[in-house]
């Protein structure tokens, strides 16, 4: 059973579970409060709709920001069931696919396998804030879309200082995330569309921090939501960064 919230994503379980999950969120650190969030989502009702928009959200926008990225081995973060994965995997050598949930990794292996052309994907399960599976300075590109929107601030700090450590010199990152900022409350599902308290000029200040240089902030207005009526509040930003040589 599953039950829409605020943001118009569909919560998985029975109304107990999710009014017990509501009552824990304000008790938590706001850290473990997002990955308890995230965890409770329906996402088979949000990638049967995210499939037809990626080419639209790949055209607009990804595309023209990472078009100059050296992907011979890019690390995606968060897959979802593997939407962006396939398309990396048409651009990249080698493909290092992480996510805290064994979920969306079992779904994006279960589509595209290990191997997709001359492209090697390998699959890793991290504790949701860390990289410990890849090597220093190991990855040309990194890249995380519609996903990191729902991080919580400090688990996105954490995650900009592990790409700047993983990246090789000259690498470039692609990092699509929340602008609510201090705005958000640590409640997601009562943001517009769950997005977290993260903001345009944390990302700035944690990639300044961490020897990274901010190329690109874009503002993404969010006009893919499962609820109309909150996609006008939703205004997204995608950071691009390089690792300098």
């Amino acid at each position: 059973m599953a039950d829409a919230n605020e943001s118009g994503v569909v919560r998985r379980g029975s109304p107990l579970i999710s009014r017990l999950a509501d009552s824990i969120v304000p008790l938590l650190p706001s850290r473990v409060a997002n990955l308890l969030q995230t965890r409770l989502v329906d996402w088979d009702n949000y990638y049967r709709g995210a499939e037809g928009q990626l080419g639209e959200q790949w055209n607009e926008i990804i595309w023209p920001a990472i078009k100059d990225f050296d992907f011979s081995t890019t690390l995606e973060l968060s897959p979802g069931a593997g939407r962006n994965t396939e398309r990396l995997s048409q651009l990249a050598s080698r493909l290092i696919v992480v996510d805290y949930n064994q979920d969306p990794l079992n779904r994006t292996r279960a589509r595209l396998g290990t191997r997709q052309g001359n492209c090697e994907i390998s699959y890793h399960k991290n504790n949701g804030s860390d990289l410990p599976m890849v090597p220093d300075e190991s990855v040309t590109a990194v890249y995380c879309w519609d996903a990191a929107v729902h991080f919580d601030k400090h688990v996105a700090v954490s995650y900009i200082g592990e790409f700047a450590r993983a990246l090789e010199p000259g690498g470039s990152g692609f990092l699509h995330h929340s602008t609510l900022g201090d705005r958000a409350h640590k409640d997601i599902k009562r943001n517009p569309d769950g997005r977290s308290n993260v903001s345009k000029e944390l990302v700035a200040e944690a990639c300044k921090a961490n020897g990274l240089t901010v190329t690109v902030q874009q503002a993404v207005p969010w006009k893919w939501s499962m609820d109309p009526r909150l996609s006008r509040e939703t205004v997204d930003c995608v950071t691009v960064f390089r690792k300098d040589a």
